[in-house]
């Protein structure tokens, strides 16, 4: 086995439309409080090379991830199923994905991330180096999030899960993943990678090669946020991200040593049900969102983009009633990675877990491209933010209640079946 790392600065200008926090915000950037990274780790076996790439930003267009792919098969004869690219989901990075009214890509800045993450994977792949050992981290502190969607009722994660690559003669390679919102800084007009920025220069300052990787956190939010929405500071930040840091330090000496390096890589094909959307239910659907949010000029504006969308859409297929969800997964010896394209509940993870439970799994959100949140199928019936609205911005359709779950099912189903016939061969 051998593994590489490789970055690029993605800091984009000041100026710059910044996304999420709310609806026509028109955040520009004002200044910059940490640089924005791709980053990238290669893995090289006698077999297969996979390339895992995460970028500090909201999330990605699938046309972006695509030509991002493209590219590095085409440079470094990979395949593109060893290739994923992730997203940290910060909050005070600039719109490169495709949601409604929170903030308009800027198509130069597109253009120029395209070569640098790119440049990010290229330079994995030249700098890998023999491994002495990998290590798998699962380490439990105190957490730094809670459950925003269900409080007190709802469940969290509070376990930091990675790999410790330790090479023959380079510095050793942390990939860190844990599962918490960027969104400690709140709506402000600075640049920021959030919490995960400071987790990777806490790792760099210890003599590692940092990389975050935001696990399934559609319901977690910072404990920050207890105390009063968006009231987060820089020093927020810097307590967590060294929080998150030191678990993972602290995780090194009862960590699982693994004895098998062979990589492999899998898909997972979920077709999942959609509120059934004709023609005629359309327009009810509409009706219902009006009354609900005409009070909110933003989102009712908002809604009504999506609407006008739709319309076009039905006007050619006539009905929409699923949708595919493209799963990811990486196997490094017992360990899987699991990527999963949006947000998701931290209850679908938990039937991941089970389900594969002979496994080390490190669950990736935001994978390949961001198509909605996957919550629970009480939140869906709630008609909550996840549930339900969310699913507009995203230009999305909501989920019938339960179908989560059963993607969760699906994801655990396959995976042991090609997990099984791998180990046949």
């Amino acid at each position: 086995m051998r593994v590489g790392y490789g970055e690029s600065d993605i800091t984009p200008p000041l100026g710059i439309e910044l996304s999420g926090y709310g609806y026509f915000l028109g955040r520009k950037a004002e200044g910059v409080l940490d640089p924005l990274y791709a980053r990238s780790v290669c893995f090289y076996d006698s077999n297969k090379t996979i390339l895992i790439i995460s970028c500090d930003l909201i999330g990605l267009r699938k046309d972006i991830v695509e030509q991002v792919k493209a590219r590095l098969c085409k440079e470094l004869n990979l395949s593109k199923e060893g290739i994923m690219v992730l997203c940290t989901h910060t909050h005070s990075g600039p719109a490169t994905s495709n949601l409604i009214a929170c903030g308009e890509p800027d198509e130069t800045y597109i253009v120029s991330i395209i070569e640098k993450i790119v440049d990010a994977g290229v330079k994995a792949f030249k700098d890998i180096q023999d491994v002495y050992r990998i290590l798998f981290i699962d380490s439990e502190f105190d957490g730094i999030g809670y459950n925003r969607v269900f409080g007190e009722n709802g469940c969290a994660d509070s376990r930091v899960r990675g790999l410790l690559i330790e090479r023959v003669n380079d510095d050793p390679i942390a990939l860190v993943n844990y599962a918490c919102h960027p969104v400690v800084l709140g709506v402000n007009n600075m640049i920021s990678a959030d919490y995960p920025g400071q987790v990777v220069r806490v790792l760099n300052g210890l003599g590692y090669k940092a990389m975050f990787l935001t696990g399934f956190c559609g319901d977690i939010d910072p404990l920050v946020n207890l105390v009063k929405w968006g009231s987060g500071k820089e020093s927020d930040v810097v307590k967590y991200g060294t929080e998150i840091a030191n678990a993972f330090i602290n995780g090194i000496d009862s960590a699982q040593l693994l004895d098998n390096y062979t990589v492999d890589t899998f898909e997972v094909n979920a077709k999942l049900s959609l509120f059934h959307l004709t023609e005629q239910s359309f327009y009810a659907e509409v009706k219902t969102f009006n009354q609900l949010y005409s009070d909110n000029p933003k989102i009712f504006k908002a809604l009504n983009i999506w609407a006008e969308e739709k319309r076009r859409e039905l006007g050619v297929s006539g009905a929409i009633n699923s949708e595919d969800v493209q799963i990811q997964a990486f196997k490094i010896g017992k360990t899987l990675l699991i990527g999963v394209p949006g947000e998701v509940f931290t209850e679908i993870g938990s039937i991941i877990r089970n389900g594969l439970h002979e496994f080390n799994i490190m669950l990736l959100g935001y994978a390949n491209e961001v198509l909605r949140y996957f919550p629970t199928a009480k939140e869906i019936k709630n008609k909550g933010y996840e549930g339900y609205l969310s699913a507009f911005l995203y230009r999305r359709i909501p989920l019938l209640a339960g179908e989560s779950e059963r993607m969760g099912h699906i994801i655990v189903k396959t995976l042991n079946a090609l997990l099984n016939e791998s180990s046949e061969v």
